[in-house]
């Protein structure tokens, strides 16, 4: 996958890796995600950048098996567009991840309206 333009806002840029290689930008940006809580909450266990790039590229291949595998599954399911809620609803996203000894939880939640504006949000530690 080639650089997107750092002039680029987060949605455009997202937008635009989806576009060019949904599996492997998706699968590069949950990567980079686990090794950085990794880093945070289980610093006995080093990852080091070869590593995460190995996890990527697999985990590239496991999904193209898994979407050729099953052609029920339609390239237009990995879209960055958004579908607009009801009206005067709201969309809750929470996420938490734990250290492997379970002794530290971290988590953040994010309430955005039908507009896709944000109203509220939350992070913390237990």
């Amino acid at each position: 996958m080639g650089f997107l333009p750092s002039s680029l806002d987060i949605q455009s840029w997202i937008i635009q890796g989806m576009k060019h290689n949904p599996f492997l930008f998706s699968s590069t940006l949950w990567w980079i995600w686990r090794c950085r809580n990794n880093a945070i909450f289980n610093q006995e266990e080093h990852w080091i950048p070869s590593k995460v790039h190995a996890l990527i590229k697999f985990s590239e291949t496991e999904l193209h098996k898994f979407f050729s595998m099953n052609q029920s599954f339609s390239s237009t399911l990995v879209t960055p567009d958004w579908i607009p809620l009801a009206a005067e609803s709201v969309k809750l996203n929470c996420d938490a991840s734990k250290m492997h000894n379970g002794d530290i939880v971290g988590f953040g939640c994010a309430i955005r309206d039908n507009n896709g504006d944000w109203q509220r949000g939350c992070a913390g530690t237990i």
